[in-house]
């Protein structure tokens, strides 16, 4: 819908730092101290940085979340006495 189609993608192997393209059978190994590579590894982390964060965003959503959402006539206040007392 964006109209963003044949982005090239990339993926930054962890431990050894290797570079998979697709169509590519053999990574690409930039130097350790590449600033391309450290570049990368920069986005690389921000990304993970933002998926860590909204996974734990969700997992507190549904922490929060209870059969007691249902019951009708219970209060956030009850609620919340009720899971902490159980």
């Amino acid at each position: 819908r964006l109209g963003l189609h044949d982005l090239p993608i990339i993926g930054l192997a962890k431990e050894h730092e290797e570079i998979y393209r697709p169509g590519r059978s053999l990574p690409l190994q930039l130097p350790m101290d590449s600033p391309a590579l450290r570049l990368l590894q920069r986005i690389r982390d921000e990304a993970h940085r933002f998926a860590n964060a909204y996974h734990q965003l969700l997992m507190k959503k549904r922490v929060e979340e209870s059969i007691l959402d249902d019951c009708p006539g219970v209060s956030q206040n009850r609620k919340n006495l009720l899971l902490r007392r159980f």
